[in-house]
């Protein structure tokens, strides 16, 4: 799966089958992850402060029963 998808090629050395990692197409995944890490921070801060909120909102209504 890992030469199919062209991250590790697979050589012949006598009864050996050495394989080396490529490492461009793991570049250009670092690279679109880079890209999108500030969206997702964002994000996930997001959801941390309406389940701080949802969890208020819970504690407040166990208050009141």
């Amino acid at each position: 799966m890992l030469q199919r998808a062209g991250l590790v090629t697979q050589g012949r050395k006598a009864q050996w089958r050495p394989c080396r990692l490529e490492p461009a197409p793991l570049r250009a995944v670092a690279d679109w992850v880079h890209r999108y890490q500030r969206i997702w921070a964002e994000r996930y801060g997001q959801l941390d402060a309406y389940l701080i909120e949802l969890q208020e909102k819970e504690k407040e209504r166990e208050r009141q029963s």
